[in-house]
């Protein structure tokens, strides 16, 4: 069977909104998941579809005023009245049993274990059995936390030590804002790996992954002599306006920096049909006269999703004010750069052909001619390379007459090296 693409649902059964969509088994790897989904109705019984889900690999910043750019990351077909021909779909992907196990329906769990015993050998359903019995112990440990934690909640708080730390028990669980996100840099990559679905590519430390290396990079840069180490690499910069870089490298001991801040809202209150207008920036650096947007690539091969350039170059019109804005990239390469689907392009072109579609949608009025007048005066790019090259010229020209602030500095610097080469 053909996999069609259609969103929403056409008028049928299958879309009668009530009756909800469960999942039949779903696996998953970097980047996407394949999924068998089953509804439920009292006259036709069970029928099932295949889903494949890459929107992943969009890095959320898919410019949604264009309706087909989700086409190649989300696809399903139509529903089927057999579990089994379902199972066929999936053998397009015939490395599916290898993936990671994300859920199964426990009512179909044998059927499930059946069709994975039919299509590999016995230690592939052995793997299947031994994590299903893992999921099944995590959830109830899960389950009993969560009843521990209403009776603990409904007792007396005990008081804090500083009554402004609020107690923990009160603090809810939400995407991070600069008001609520964890203060280091790992504790806010952490907290965004605990929404993905696939842990295993973290193994080793997640080479190759950008959140990971920019972590790592940017944490030690932060703790680094700035004026020596961060100002070096901004004022090494490419692009953008001189004066610009100039001053934020000037107020580098002042700035604020955050890694993964959190979601910028475009559009607070998109038009019906349409989804949030938003984005989450790698990092900020914020100075009492500078806002600077930081958006790195991982070093190995990547590419921006059309119209993420022109959102992030909004957001910073809109989050700097009346500040001077950048958006300082870190590329693997100098530009042009990759756009998914688009080829290699200058960077006032990856940003200017999606700029009027993002503009109409935001909340703010803007001028298109005042936007594309400043474009080039708000990027400015370095590379990876290029950042590994002025850390290693700054921790050889750093010198302290106190041995182990030099030593603590080399350490801090070398931390920055091994993290560049082990990423390419």
């Amino acid at each position: 069977m053909s996999v069609e693409r259609k969103y929403p649902d056409a008028p049928n059964a299958e879309a009668d909104t009530t009756v909800r969509s469960e999942i039949i088994v779903e696996v998953g790897a970097e980047g996407g998941s394949l999924t068998i989904q089953g509804k439920h109705r009292s006259d036709t019984g069970w029928r099932f579809r295949m889903v494949r889900n890459e929107v992943a690999l969009s890095e959320n910043c898919i410019d949604d005023s264009e309706p087909n750019d989700t086409a190649d990351f989300l696809e399903h077909t139509d529903y089927l009245d057999s579990l089994s021909e379902a199972f066929k779909l999936l053998d397009k992907y015939p490395y599916w049993i290898e993936l990671f196990i994300v859920e199964v329906h426990p009512e179909f769990v044998e059927q499930v274990l059946a069709e994975v015993r039919s299509r590999g050998k016995a230690s592939v359903e052995s793997r299947w059995r031994d994590a299903l019995k893992r999921k099944r112990t995590e959830s109830e440990i899960s389950r009993c936390e969560g009843d521990a934690a209403v009776v603990s909640e409904s007792n007396e708080h005990e008081p804090n030590f500083d009554d402004s730390i609020p107690n923990s028990s009160t603090v809810q669980e939400h995407a991070p804002s600069e008001m609520n996100a964890p203060p280091s840099a790992v504790g806010r990559l952490l907290h965004e790996l605990s929404w993905e679905g696939n842990a295993r590519k973290y193994r080793r430390g997640g080479p190759g992954l950008e959140n990971v290396l920019t972590a790592e990079v940017f944490q030690a840069l932060d703790f680094l002599p700035r004026t020596e180490f961060l100002g070096r690499i901004i004022r090494s910069a490419e692009g953008g306006n001189p004066a610009t870089l100039k001053l934020l490298a000037e107020q580098v001991e002042e700035l604020t920096f955050s890694f993964l801040p959190g979601d910028i809202d475009l559009a607070s209150d998109p038009p019906k049909g349409k989804g949030r207008l938003h984005l989450q920036p790698d990092g900020t650096l914020q100075s009492p006269l500078v806002y600077c947007m930081l958006e790195a690539k991982r070093i190995k091969a990547g590419a921006f999703q059309p119209g993420q350039l022109a959102r992030e170059y909004l957001a910073v019109i809109q989050e700097a004010g009346k500040r001077p804005g950048l958006l300082l990239l870190v590329l693997p390469a100098p530009p042009p750069v990759s756009v998914s689907r688009c080829g290699r392009m200058a960077l006032h072109e990856a940003v200017a052909n999606w700029l009027p579609g993002v503009a109409d949608r935001a909340d703010a009025e803007y001028s298109l001619g005042d936007l594309y007048s400043t474009i080039d005066s708000t990027l400015a790019y370095t590379t990876w390379r290029r950042v590994y090259e002025e850390v290693d010229c700054a921790r050889r020209e750093f010198s302290s007459p106190d041995p182990s602030v030099e030593r603590s500095v080399n350490r801090l610097a070398a931390s920055v090296l091994t993290a560049i080469n082990w990423h390419t």
